[in-house]
């Protein structure tokens, strides 16, 4: 369940947001995932 939701939330920031994809050349982003208020990831 949590490898899924993080999976899910690293392949919509990633791959599928356009808002990153376009400021990241010049800007560093910074995302947590949280569910069931447990910290995911790194």
């Amino acid at each position: 369940k949590e490898d899924k939701a993080l999976k899910a939330a690293q392949l919509s920031f990633e791959k599928y947001c356009s808002v990153a994809k376009t400021v990241e050349p010049t800007a560093t982003i910074h995302y947590k995932v949280v569910l069931n208020n447990v910290p995911l990831g790194k």
